[in-house]
């Protein structure tokens, strides 16, 4: 089972609780039911971040390798752990412009407005978990049902990372659809990146 499918796999469990939950409650305890939810909710936002954080080190350790000279990868990989910090998409295109403007400008052009907004929800909302406690506290207003969204979308940021990066190759110009790992035979075959 990939990350990805791992996290898909863990929402649809939450998901799946939250409606055996609903059916069992017989005494109509909303807010009991939207504390489990919001503690689902954290649980998702932090398993995403650690699924983002490690596809971000694994594509920038599989683009210094590529330099194909053993000192030269080793020293990116040192410095890229040294580095890296944040993992929000202003971070992203900060190590996209270390490998060159170009790369940072595909980025730009290719990941869309609204999945750069539902990446930063779950960075922002994992971060308030993490550090302050309680969603139910600081009134999160948000569904398993939107995370589930979020992190479907966020995905292509992922993706366009990948992209810019070129470890993977676009079907279209500016496009996310259709991408395929630039390392895979070509089969003729599309590669879906979800």
């Amino acid at each position: 089972m990939s990350g990805n499918e791992s996290v898909s796999a863990q929402i649809d469990f939450c998901l799946s609780r939250m409606d055996s939950e609903l059916e069992d409650d017989d005494n109509g305890d909303v807010e009991a039911l939207r504390r489990l939810e919001l503690i689902f909710i954290g649980f998702i936002l932090t398993i995403a971040h650690a699924y983002f954080e490690i596809r971000v080190i694994e594509a920038i350790n599989e683009r210094c390798a590529i330099a194909h000279d053993r000192n030269v990868s080793s020293f990116a990989a040192v410095s890229k752990d040294n580095r890296i910090g944040s993992i929000k998409v202003g971070n992203l295109r900060d190590i996209l412009m270390r490998f060159g403007e170009n790369c940072r400008d595909q980025f730009d052009r290719i990941v869309e407005d609204h999945q750069i907004t539902f990446y930063s929800n779950i960075e922002i909302n994992r971060q308030t978990f993490a550090h302050e406690g309680n969603l139910y506290e600081k009134n999160m207003n948000v569904t398993l049902l939107e995370i589930k969204q979020w992190f479907q979308e966020a995905e292509r940021v992922l993706e366009g990372f990948h992209i810019a990066l070129g470890l993977w190759l676009p079907k279209e110009e500016n496009s996310l659809n259709g991408a395929k790992d630039v390392h895979e035979e070509d089969t003729g075959e599309e590669r879906s990146v979800l």
